[in-house]
C-alpha cells in the first residue's frame, strides 16, 4: 500500500503544469464559484466539494462522497441498501444527519436515517457540496444534526444548456441522465431526470443467492423568478432485492421505497424569507425465508413470510429574518412541523396481524436565533440558541434547546476555529412507533449531547494544513438493548451511563497548480468500545494533462470487531478515473472503483460485503 500511494504522489507531482492563459482563466472561473457565497464558517468545521472536485472525482451518486467524510464509514445493510456509520459505533446507534437540497431538507421521519433512502441519489444537477461537522449552526433549521449535508444544485444562469449522460458498468449497470438549465428574462428553470439499474456483487450462503440488486428513479424540477421565489419539486422510486433480509436463510424479497415533495421559498424586502414544504415518503418490505423470520408478538413456529407497508406525511412552514447593525448580524426564525406516521400493511405468513404501536403524530414547534459579532474583520463571535416543542399523538410532550457559541478568529497565515454546543437527539418513529423486527419503545427520551471542538488551519503559498480536536459527551444516550437470546426483544433505551468520545484529525492540501492537487487527510477516534472503524486516512490526487483529467483516490479504513463479535480486517478502497474531453461538448469517461478489492467490510449474515464493488464504468456526456 505505501508502493501505490508513493506512486500516486509522484504522478501528482510529474503531471503538474506551467501557469499558462488556460490556467489564469480557470483561477478566475475558481474565484467566482458560488459556494464562496454560501460558505458559512461560523456555522462548524466545513467540507467544500467543488463542482471541479465532483467532476474529476466522477461523483455519480451521493455515495461516492460520503465514503471519503472524515469519522465515517460507508456500511451496506441487510436490506441491500447502504448507511453510514459514525466511527466506533453500529448500523443500529442513532445518526442524526441531515441533508438538504439547497434550503429544503430531504425529510427520513420514515427510517429515521436520510442516508438510507438517498445515500444512491444521482449528483448530475448538483453543482457543489458543503458538509459540516461537529455542533452546526441553529441558522440551518429543524431538527439537530451532527452531520449536516448541504446540496446546491446547478444556476440556471451559468449553465443555460441541456446535458446527457449514460453509463454502464462491468457488472451489468446501465445509467441514464439529464439536466436543463433556462433562462428567460427574470424566470429560469433546471429540470433533471435519472434512471437506474444497479447490479452488485451477488453472494451465496449455503445456496441461497444473496442479491442486492435494483432499479431506481429519480427526478428533480426547480422553477425561479430572479430575487423574488423558488418553487422545487423532487420525486425518487426505488425497488431493490432484499440481500440477507430480516431472516437467516432468505428466499425472496424486496425493499421498495418512494419519495415526493414540493418546497417553496419566497423571498421579501429586508432579508425576509418564507418556506413552505410538502413530502410524502413509503417504504414496503416484502421477505420470504427458509427458516423464519424472528418477529416480536409472535410466538413459535416462526413466519416464513413478512409483508409490511408504512409511510410518512411531513408538513413544514418556516419564517426567518436576518438584522444587520454595524458589526452584528442577528438572524431569527420560527418553524412548524408535523410528522404524520401510517402503518399502511403488517401481513405475516399472508394474514393481517394487528400489532400495538407506538405515537403516530408529532408536532414540532421550533424558534431559534444567532448574532455573529464581528469585533473587528479578523474575530468573529457567534452566539446562538433554539428552544423545540415536541407533542406526540400520545400527549406526552417535552420541551428540547440548544445553546452554541462559538469563535472564528483570523491571524496572518492562521485561521482557528473554536465551538461550544448542549444539544440533543430527539428519538425516530422506527425506535418509538414501528420496527419490524424489535420491540418499540414509545417512552424513550431524548438524549442530551454536549460538542467542544477546535480546528487551526495554517495556509503558506500553495499549502493548507488543517488540525482538529473534538469532544462528545451524552446522558440518557439512545442505545439498542440487544438481546442475543431473544433478538425480537431487544429494544431502544435509555441508557443510565454517560457515553463519551474523544477526536482527532489532521489534513494537507498542496495546489501545484489550478489543476494539479493533492489533498491527505488522517483522523482517529478514542472511545471504550468499538463496533466500526476507529481510524481512517484518505489521500486524493486531481490532475490534468491536456484534454485529460485524471483522479486517484485511497480511503483507508482500520479493523474492528463488529457488534456481534466478529473481527473485521482492515480496508483499502483504491479508485481511478480519467475523463478525456474530446471537444467542448464531449465528454469520455472511465472510472474503476474498490481496485484493490479491498475496500472496508461489513458482516452481514455470514459474509463479507463491502459497500463498494470492484467494478469498471464507461460513461459518455454531450451537452447541447
Amino acid at each position: 500500500m505505501h508502493i501505490v500511494a508513493l506512486f500516486l504522489l509522484l504522478s501528482s507531482i510529474l503531471f503538474s503544469e506551467e501557469l499558462s492563459l488556460d490556467t489564469l482563466l480557470k483561477e478566475y472561473k475558481s474565484a467566482e464559484e458560488p459556494y464562496h457565497n454560501t460558505k458559512k464558517e461560523s456555522a462548524g468545521h466545513v467540507r467544500v466539494i467543488t463542482r471541479s472536485e465532483l467532476d474529476k472525482m466522477q461523483a455519480y451518486t451521493l455515495n461516492d462522497v460520503l465514503k471519503t467524510v472524515r469519522f465515517f464509514t460507508l456500511q451496506p445493510r441487510r436490506n441491500g441498501m447502504t448507511t453510514l456509520v459514525r466511527s466506533g459505533e453500529s448500523q443500529m446507534s442513532s445518526l442524526p444527519v441531515k441533508i438538504y437540497i439547497n434550503s429544503h431538507e430531504l425529510n427520513s421521519a420514515t427510517l429515521g436515517n436520510v442516508l438510507v433512502q438517498y445515500g444512491r441519489m444521482g449528483l448530475y444537477f448538483i453543482d457543489y457540496i458543503e458538509i459540516y461537522q461537529a455542533g452546526n449552526s441553529v441558522t440551518f433549521g429543524n431538527e439537530p444534526g451532527t452531520l449536516l449535508i448541504k446540496l446546491f444544485t446547478k444556476d440556471s444562469s451559468r449553465e443555460n444548456s441541456t446535458s446527457v449522460q449514460t453509463s454502464i458498468d462491468t457488472l451489468g449497470s446501465i445509467t441514464l441522465q439529464a439536466v436543463e438549465a433556462k433562462v428567460f428574462d427574470e424566470y429560469s428553470y433546471l429540470a433533471n431526470i435519472d434512471l437506474r439499474k444497479n447490479n452488485y456483487e451477488e453472494y451465496n450462503i449455503g445456496g441461497t443467492d444473496l442479491s442486492r440488486d435494483g432499479l431506481r428513479g429519480q427526478m428533480y424540477f426547480k422553477f425561479s423568478k430572479q430575487d423574488d421565489y423558488d418553487i422545487e419539486f423532487g420525486a425518487i422510486n426505488e425497488k431493490y432485492d432484499i440481500f440477507s433480509g430480516l431472516g437467516m436463510s432468505t428466499k425472496d424479497g424486496h425493499t421498495h421505497t418512494s419519495d415526493i415533495y414540493a418546497h417553496i421559498t419566497k423571498y421579501f424586502e429586508n432579508e425576509l424569507k418564507v418556506m413552505l414544504t410538502a413530502s410524502y415518503e413509503k417504504f414496503e418490505i416484502y421477505n420470504e425465508d427458509y427458516l423464519g423470520i424472528p418477529l416480536p408478538g409472535i410466538t413459535p413456529p416462526l413466519p416464513q413470510q413478512l409483508d409490511t407497508a408504512i409511510n410518512t406525511k411531513v408538513y413544514s412552514a418556516i419564517v426567518e429574518k436576518r438584522f444587520i447593525n454595524g458589526n452584528n448580524d442577528l438572524f431569527v426564525g420560527a418553524q412548524f412541523k408535523r410528522q404524520e406516521f401510517g402503518i399502511d400493511d403488517y401481513r405475516v405468513d399472508g394474514v393481517d396481524t394487528p400489532m400495538n404501536w407506538g405515537p403516530k403524530k408529532l408536532d414540532i414547534f421550533m424558534l431559534y436565533a444567532e448574532n455573529l459579532y464581528n469585533i473587528n474583520e479578523n474575530h468573529l463571535i457567534s452566539l446562538s440558541a433554539k428552544l423545540d416543542r415536541y407533542e406526540n399523538s400520545l400527549d406526552r410532550s417535552s420541551t428540547e434547546h440548544i445553546l452554541r457559541a462559538g469563535y472564528v478568529g483570523v491571524f496572518d497565515e492562521f485561521k482557528f476555529k473554536l465551538f461550544a454546543m448542549q444539544s440533543y437527539v430527539y428519538p425516530t418513529f422506527l425506535q418509538t412507533t414501528y420496527a419490524p423486527n424489535y420491540r418499540v419503545n414509545p417512552d424513550l427520551e431524548s438524549a442530551e449531547l454536549l460538542t467542544l471542538s477546535a480546528e487551526l488551519i495554517y495556509t503558506k503559498e500553495d499549502t493548507t494544513y488543517g488540525f482538529g480536536i473534538g469532544k462528545s459527551e451524552a446522558d440518557n444516550a439512545i442505545i439498542f438493548d440487544k438481546n442475543l437470546i431473544n433478538p425480537t426483544q431487544s429494544i431502544y433505551v435509555n441508557s443510565s451511563d454517560k457515553n463519551r468520545f474523544e477526536l482527532f484529525f489532521a489534513n494537507v492540501e498542496h495546489s501545484f497548480n489550478i489543476d494539479n492537487r493533492v489533498k491527505v487527510e488522517i483522523y482517529r477516534q478514542f472511545r471504550d468500545n468499538y463496533y466500526s472503524p476507529r481510524e481512517g486516512a484518505a489521500l486524493q490526487l486531481f490532475n490534468t494533462i491536456g484534454n485529460i483529467d485524471i483522479y486517484n483516490e485511497l480511503l483507508y479504513r482500520s479493523k474492528y470487531t463488529s457488534a456481534e463479535g466478529i473481527d473485521v480486517k482492515r480496508g483499502y478502497d483504491y479508485s481511478f478515473g480519467a475523463i478525456y474531453r474530446l471537444n467542448k461538448r464531449t465528454e469520455l469517461k472511465l472510472k474503476a472503483e474498490n481496485i484493490l478489492d479491498k475496500a472496508s467490510k461489513t458482516p452481514i449474515n455470514g459474509v463479507d460485503v463491502s459497500a463498494t464493488d470492484r467494478r469498471v464504468l464507461f460513461t459518455a456526456e454531450y451537452t447541447f
